[in-house]
């Protein structure tokens, strides 16, 4: 038929196969990777969001540890200590998204930190 590419929803790993099999040129598995998402969120307090980029490796959305309000992002050093990158800090009070944030910027204890990194390194940070 000339169709180029046909992405199909696979209920499992078997279904998934069957349907690789028969010329499906990417299966999706929407209900295990919104409870992967949700089981992140809820492993721990401070975990908004979570978005796996590839094995290993996440962005988090995470409410600020207590240890980070008052304190600048230089303060914080979050690279060298923890070994990943902030993103963006989405302000609440005023509303605004600042990406890649000066080291000048101090966090507020509303403030959503947007993290890039190892997934273990995420771990330790957000148990802080």
């Amino acid at each position: 038929m000339g169709v180029g590419e046909i992405i199909a929803k696979a209920f499992d790993q078997e279904h998934g196969e069957i349907l690789a099999r028969v010329g499906a040129t990417q299966v999706v598995y929407p209900e295990k990777e919104m409870a992967e998402r949700t089981a992140e969120r809820l492993r721990a307090d401070n975990v908004l969001d979570h978005l796996s980029l590839a094995p290993g490796y996440s962005v988090a959305e995470i409410a600020p540890p207590a240890g980070f309000i008052g304190k600048s992002l230089g303060d914080l050093d979050v690279g060298r200590r923890y070994g990943v990158q902030m993103l963006a800090v989405r302000e609440l009070v005023p509303e605004r998204v600042t990406l890649i944030p000066r080291a000048d910027q101090v966090i507020k204890d509303s403030d959503i930190l947007i993290l890039m990194g190892d997934e273990s390194a995420l771990r330790r940070l957000e148990e802080s």
